[in-house]
């Protein structure tokens, strides 16, 4: 490589890391929120003794509590566009938010081996997604989605669902041993600040 080029390359590096940095560093902004759900679902697991999943976006993680205690942990893959809060229909984000299961399919019923679906859109994405429209930073022609699962056929070892949050065929057989309808989903962008996350 050329003299000029390898600096050229050196400073569009530099370049991608700063907007990484400045776009996590807004991401971040939304840490306190994240804490507080966290610490809901946990609180709430162990108060009612019952079993709660709380995903981490950012360390890629999917936890299993069972009375306010971590009792599984697996990796996870998300939506291709997981940085940010799902938006709307064809967005390939996660969705971040206070969730609960509202099936669980297996055989015909999944094209995912076994899933859980979730309550997404809930009463608080609705709002915002209708707020978003009024204040026109989404488009009248926008719609808001839905699908959103966990679910098999994980184990790809990147991010390539439309939204939904993929584990292994064996973790998802662990997950349905144990979760019911009703069982609270927590989706997070992180547990914890950027500065440790990063660690």
């Amino acid at each position: 490589m050329l003299k000029g080029q390898n600096k050229n390359v050196q400073h569009h590096s530099r370049l991608s890391h700063l907007y990484i940095e400045e776009m996590l560093g807004e991401y971040f902004l939304q840490y306190p929120r994240w804490k507080e759900l966290a610490k809901k679902t946990v609180d709430d697991s162990r108060k009612k003794r019952s079993y709660a999943i709380l995903v981490d976006k950012f360390a890629r993680e999917c936890i299993l509590y069972y009375s306010g205690k971590p009792k599984y942990s697996f990796p996870v893959e998300l939506g291709k566009n997981w940085i940010g809060d799902k938006r709307h229909r064809g967005d390939k984000a996660t969705p971040e938010g206070l969730y609960k299961v509202i099936d669980r399919k297996e055989g015909r019923h999944t094209s995912y081996y076994k899933a859980l679906l979730l309550d997404y859109p809930n009463d608080e994405d609705t709002a915002y997604f209708a707020a978003a429209i009024e204040k026109g930073s989404l488009p009248r022609s926008a719609k808001i989605g839905g699908m959103i699962e966990i679910h098999g056929n994980g184990g790809k070892g990147s991010d390539w669902t439309a939204g939904c949050i993929a584990i292994t065929d064996r973790e998802m057989d662990s997950l349905f041993k144990v979760v019911k309808i009703g069982t609270p989903v927590t989706i997070v962008g992180s547990m914890y600040d950027l500065r440790h996350a990063l660690k």
